[in-house]
Order: C-alpha cells, then sequence, then structure tokens
C-alpha cells in the first residue's frame, strides 16, 4: 500500500486584481491583496490567520485569531489572540485583542479594547446562514 502525501494548506489569496463583495467566510491562512466589501470571519475551530497586505483593502468587520494589517481595513477588528498592525497600516474602526503588536507609523482612528484573554474564543461574530437557511428566511420575510 502506498503512502499518501497530504499537500499542505498554502491558504487563500484575494489578488490585487480582484474585488470581492459579500462576506468570506474561510479557513486556514488568508491573504488579502485586492478589496473586500464584506466581513472576513474565520470558521469555527479554525486555526486561521488574515494577512492584508499594503495593497489590500477591506470594507467590512475582521474576525479571526491572528490578524496583521499592513493595508487599509474600514471596520472593526476581532481577534482574540495577535493583532499586528504595521507601519503602513490604517484602521478605521475599533480593534478588540489579546495582544497586540503596533509599528510606528500605524494609523489607528477609533478605540483599542483588550477584550480577550489567553485561550478565549472569538465574541460577537455573525451567524452564517447555508444556503438552504437563507432560503427558509427569504420566504418567511417575504423576500
Amino acid at each position: 500500500m502506498k503512502n499518501k502525501k497530504t499537500v499542505p494548506d498554502t491558504g487563500t489569496l484575494i489578488s490585487s486584481a480582484t474585488e470581492l463583495v459579500g462576506d468570506l467566510y474561510f479557513r486556514g491562512h488568508l491573504t488579502v491583496d485586492g478589496r473586500i466589501s464584506g466581513n472576513l470571519i474565520a470558521e469555527d475551530n479554525a486555526e486561521a490567520s488574515v494577512f492584508i497586505s499594503d495593497k489590500g483593502i477591506v470594507n467590512g468587520e475582521v474576525f479571526a485569531p491572528e490578524v496583521c494589517i499592513s493595508g487599509r481595513v474600514n471596520g472593526n477588528v476581532h481577534t482574540c489572540q495577535t493583532l499586528k498592525l504595521t507601519d503602513t497600516a490604517h484602521v478605521e474602526g475599533d480593534i478588540f485583542y489579546h495582544r497586540i503588536e503596533m509599528a510606528h507609523g500605524a494609523l489607528l482612528c477609533g478605540r483599542m479594547d483588550q477584550a480577550y484573554q489567553q485561550g478565549d474564543k472569538m465574541k460577537g461574530k455573525p451567524v452564517r446562514l447555508r444556503p438552504s437557511e437563507q432560503n427558509k428566511v427569504s420566504r418567511l420575510s417575504g423576500t
């Protein structure tokens, strides 16, 4: 019997030529070089991380255990582990974190709240509706 090799999870890239409209639920590592108009939400129990490059723009909230921002976020950032703001980071919104590293030159227009302790899980994440559940909600609401 042959041994199966597993392919390492290299993560997901939103390239600089990409614009995504809507919420993005993910696992593993996510790199944003493009533009996202919606929330970035790590799946429950996922060891997830987000890197928003100096070219990346997120218009929405970010929910992930590990977050590194070099680009722009217009919305709140929630991270139960470590938040890194590089010297080119620009965040317009509140940040909720356990640990933070902030480089000289990073810009934060919002409130800082050390809302998480060691081992905490993400709080306040939007509820994810599966497509079948979305249809039920649409029928109930008449839309």
